[in-house]
Formats: structure tokens, sequence, C-alpha cells
């Protein structure tokens, strides 16, 4: 994956997760994941996720019947926020692990599994960590 940002960039939103699917291969997207204040899956502490790194997996889960399975998975801001609780408005702190949350980068083709009943969340199989961002 480059490390170069594409002007051409797609945002992974609530709208259109799921037809990206039908982009061109190449596109470059981005979507969210969260990670512990070590840098590390809330999930799965074995693995580090920090700015700069490359991440990839030799096994995921591509059954869109399985919500969530092995894989990187990604998320949209919304789900990520839905999913740790967090509501900055309301004074609400996130669930603990979550407490980074980052900007990932990846290739329509690293698409794995939009699961069926996702609100927002899917696998890939290899990610780009762009940058840590404000919750």
């Amino acid at each position: 994956m480059t490390k170069k940002v594409s002007k051409k960039v797609l945002m992974v939103t609530d709208r259109n997760y799921k037809n990206l699917m039908k982009k061109h291969p190449d596109q470059v997207v981005r979507a969210y994941k969260y990670v512990t204040a070590s840098w590390k899956g809330p999930y799965k502490p074995t693995v580090t996720y920090k700015p700069g790194d490359t991440i990839y997996v030799d096994v995921w889960e591509d059954d869109p019947r399985i919500t969530c399975g092995k894989g990187l998975n990604v998320a949209t801001k919304k789900w990520c926020r839905g999913d740790s609780h967090y509501h900055p408005n309301k004074g609400q702190p996130r669930k603990p692990g979550h407490e980074r949350l980052l900007l990932v980068e990846f290739k329509v083709s690293d698409i794995v599994c939009i699961p069926t009943y996702s609100d927002g969340k899917f696998r890939v199989k290899e990610f780009y960590v762009v940058k840590e961002l404000k919750w």
C-alpha cells in the first residue's frame, strides 16, 4: 500500500460503504479503527496499529452472515463512536480499550467482507494507518 494519499481518496460513509465493492479495485478508500491507548486492538492485543504502519492478515472470514470475524475490522466514524458509547455532547466517556481513533486507508480490492447486517463495520485484509484523529 502506498504511503502517499491520493487526491481521489473516498471516505467510507454510512451511505457508500456497501457500494464500495462495485468501484474500481484500485480505488483507495478510507475508514476508521479504534484502538487502545497503547495502540493495540481492543479484542486482539497482539497487533499494534501506529500511524505509518501497514497491517495485513493472511486469514479472514468472508462469510457475510458473520458480523464480527477474522480479518481487520474497520468501520465508519459513526459506527466507531456508537460502538465505543462515545457521545461528546452528553459528556459520556468512551469504553475502556477505545482510547484512540485511527484513520486507515486501503484499496477496494482489500475489502474481504461486508456483513449482511452491518451498520457500518466491515473487514479488510490490509490497510495503511494514516493518522490518529480526535474523537
